[in-house]
């Protein structure tokens, strides 16, 4: 494996063709899936309006919607291990890249390499908000779709008990409605996750300035 592209021989290239599909395609999959799940329970609580409100049909949107909400709970136990793994690596990247970037500037080192570094560190962070905005999203029209829905029957033309099981189902979606996508059990996204990584990277961008400066 002598034969070599600019800056990097030929067996290197494989590796990091198929680690940048995996921190690309994992994210947009992801991303597919809740906007799946999003626009389901978009079109769930539509029908709910079009459609004469009775008791059964109260009954079977809050049995749709149950189906909806656990799906949503699998899609990250499902993905716990890939997520967590793939957010970890994101992560990591993103760290690095920043202090580097922050270092080479300091230093006033090769401006490609600031530039190729910056880009890094700007996909990471990119990867990093489409996964966390597709959970948000996934959330919203999981969770809130459906109430809306509810919300807008005129329950006080409605039957007594038609408007109970109205009542019913509210109460069921909002003691069932999640406010982040748990991936394996006990890691949350949603789009405040990002708030988290920010306030992450300057805690660890901080002690690698204070570390670099001590061996300096």
């Amino acid at each position: 494996m002598s034969i070599s592209v600019p800056q990097y021989q030929l067996w290197r290239v494989l590796p990091i063709m198929q680690y940048n599909a995996f921190i690309m395609g994992v994210p947009a999959l992801w991303w597919c899936l809740c906007q799946a799940l999003a626009q389901a329970s978009a079109t769930l609580a539509a029908t709910l309006v079009e459609v004469p409100v009775n008791r059964a049909a109260v009954r079977a949107h809050g049995a749709l919607w149950v189906q909806l909400n656990d799906n949503l709970i699998a899609l990250g136990a499902r993905w716990g291990h890939t997520k967590y793994f793939l957010m970890l690596l994101l992560f990591v990247e993103w760290v690095i890249a920043a202090f580097t970037v922050m270092s080479e500037f300091l230093t006033n080192e090769d401006a490609n390499f600031i530039v190729l570094l910056s880009h890094i560190a700007l996909f990471s962070g990119s990867m990093l908000f489409i996964s966390c905005s597709g959970a948000q999203r996934a959330l919203d029209g999981v969770g809130r779709c459906s109430l809306r829905a509810l919300l807008r029957l005129p329950i006080s033309r409605m039957d007594e008990k038609v408007a109970t099981e109205v009542a019913l189902v509210l109460t069921s979606i909002q003691a069932a409605s999640k406010e982040e996508v748990l991936v394996n059990g006990f890691i949350g996204y949603n789009r405040a996750t990002l708030v988290t990584f920010l306030k992450n990277t300057a805690t660890y961008l901080v002690v690698l300035v204070q570390f670099a400066s001590t061996l300096a």
